[in-house]
């Protein structure tokens, strides 16, 4: 063993040593931050001392030592690969010990071709896998890009959160999923989004609406429309719904190589940040063995409690000092946001510009865009057709522009409900009997009644008014007369 390796394992003894010493005096937790480690990597470390194992992992010794498999075989190896691109490594690993019968080489184990062939590097394990279009797609070299001024590259991406909730609807555990936007400038996260389940183009359409409109939270004052929008190649990102806010919005919509995280890791390592300082001190934290049984017997955080205490993350986030730009976000942002000229236009504008595209049947009743109706003149006669609107990915929209075939057909205001209709009724009728009887009580008062003077009015004044309002007596009914005729006498012949 050189001295140079020597030097090195006792300087990683003693430096693990010390690990255990100062977690010893201030806990797991307070020297996993003074050393930057995960509390597991220090929990690991004493469980070891203290099976009676030495506190430096041997099988590292001797890091980056030539493979047991000789230059011979694995040259041989790499040739077969490269000649049946995706064969598996375990038919590699017969065919060679075939030849090595004959060619009188040793025996090959599995493990022992995969630790080989798994220290090639990756663009040349890809190369032999899948050929040169996917090595160059997969591990191209991305630039790293600098920015100048807030908004002028904002990240998004979207991941399954290593958590356990409770379904709002159905009570199951389920494991949210979250859409991320960071700055790449001052590294403010202006939104997070969470979904229920694996977000769709209207669910990345959401995000970003929420993300770039001013959101009347004073913890959260980060808006505006930015230069350009760098996402992954997932499918809720390249679809045409995103694409077209992009064109109405004025912004670039840029996508990173495939296979590239690294392109996009400002947000990837936030998202690490959220875990680390976050999730994983609260509960039904799922990055542990048998999370889900644990979850279900201590319990998990609910759904709107976890929104909650991820806004309120945010928060200390923003006033932390960031490490890659030595200063807090919240200073990073406002400190250069006035040369961004996506922040200075007006809110209604903005709400304008990020609505999308939504594709809707016509009913006798309307149409129906995230759980509103519409209706208007517009849609007469187009009754079983399909029309296209453009709506705020939020819902809830005053009026949606309708187009057909094409064609702009008009703005549609919201269907009311009939029980509306007559609540409404009931409404104004009260308000008008209120005013009616407000107005009645002001004229009484500015007008108070005045009481008639007595008057003395003689006797036979009296009576000749009682007897002037005295009907006359009505006249009763006339009998008919009767009239006898006496018989007269024949005379006599």
């Amino acid at each position: 063993m050189s001295d140079l390796l020597k030097s090195a394992i006792s300087e990683k003894l003693s430096r693990n040593l010390a690990i255990l010493q100062r977690a010893e005096q201030i806990g797991v937790a307070e020297a996993a931050k003074f050393y930057d480690l995960h509390p597991t990597t220090i929990w690991k470390l004493q469980n070891r001392v203290a099976e009676g194992k030495p506190a430096f992992d041997r099988r590292h010794m001797n890091p980056g030592a030539a493979s047991s498999v000789d230059q011979n075989r694995l040259g041989w190896a790499l040739a077969f690969m490269s000649s049946h691109q995706g064969v598996p490594l375990s038919v590699v690993q017969r065919e060679l010990n075939k030849l090595a019968e004959t060619e009188g080489w040793p025996k090959t184990s599995y493990s022992s071709l995969s630790r080989a062939i798994n220290k090639l590097p990756k663009d040349m394990r890809v190369l032999l896998a899948e050929g040169g279009r996917a090595a160059f797609e997969k591990t191209g070299l991305v630039g790293k890009r600098e920015q100048s001024r807030p908004l002028e590259l904002v990240q998004i991406d979207a991941s399954e959160m290593p958590i356990w909730t409770i379904h709002p609807a159905t009570g199951l555990l389920i494991k949210p999923w979250m859409t991320g936007l960071i700055d790449g400038l001052s590294r403010v996260v202006p939104w997070l989004e969470f979904h229920l389940a694996k977000p769709d183009a209207v669910g990345a359409a959401r995000a970003v609406t929420q993300a770039f409109m001013p959101k009347g939270d004073e913890t959260l004052p980060f808006f505006g429309i930015p230069e350009t929008l760098q996402t992954d190649n997932a499918q809720e990102y390249i679809g045409t719904l995103l694409q077209g806010v992009s064109v109405r919005a004025g912004f670039i919509l840029d996508q990173v190589p495939i296979s590239s995280p690294g392109a996009n890791g400002k947000i990837e390592r936030f998202f690490q940040t959220f875990q680390d300082q976050l999730l994983s001190r609260l509960a039904g934290y799922a990055s542990q063995s048998h999370a889900k049984n644990k979850a279900e017997a201590r319990g998990v955080i609910p759904w709107e409690v976890l929104k909650a205490v991820s806004r309120r993350f945010l928060l200390e986030y923003h006033s932390s000092v960031h490490r890659g730009i030595g200063m807090t976000p919240w200073e990073a942002w406002h400190e250069n946001i006035s040369n961004a000229p996506g922040y200075f236009v007006p809110a209604s504008e903005i709400r304008r510009k990020l609505r999308i595209e939504v594709t809707c049947d016509v009913t006798r009743e309307g149409i129906l865009v995230f759980g509103s109706s519409y209706s208007g003149k517009a849609l007469n006669g187009l009754v079983g057709s399909k029309v296209t609107v453009l709506c705020s990915a939020m819902g809830g929209d005053q009026s949606v522009e309708a187009f057909h075939l094409g064609n702009r057909i008009g703005f549609l205001r919201p269907t009311p409900l009939v029980i509306d209709e007559i609540n409404k009724g009931r409404l104004n009728r009260q308000i008008g009997l209120s005013k009616f009887r407000k107005k009645m009580k002001d004229s009484l008062v500015d007008n108070p009644p005045v009481a008639a003077p007595e008057t003395v009015i003689p006797a036979e004044e009296r009576k000749r008014i009682k007897a002037s309002q005295q009907q006359p007596k009505r006249k009763g009914r006339i009998k008919p007369v009767k009239f006898e005729v006496e018989p007269t006498e024949e005379p006599q012949s």
